[in-house]
């Protein structure tokens, strides 16, 4: 579930930016707490990645 490649709009970010320097996946979890069972569901994904024309840092959401 935390994998990229599990989620295909994930791998069209990361394929259009192979030209990026630097990729940086960080999974947010939300916490759902549902008969007494709790379950941690990914809520979206931040990619930081560095332009290598600019050399900025960039930031890019991508909700699940």
């Amino acid at each position: 579930m935390s994998e990229v490649s599990d989620n295909p709009r994930a791998n069209a970010h990361l394929i259009s930016a192979s030209s990026w320097v630097a990729i940086q996946l960080d999974i947010h979890y939300i916490t759902i707490i549902s008969f007494s069972q709790q379950l941690a569901v990914p809520v979206f994904q931040t990619l930081n990645f560095r332009s290598e024309r600019d050399g900025a840092w960039h930031q890019h959401r991508v909700w699940l």
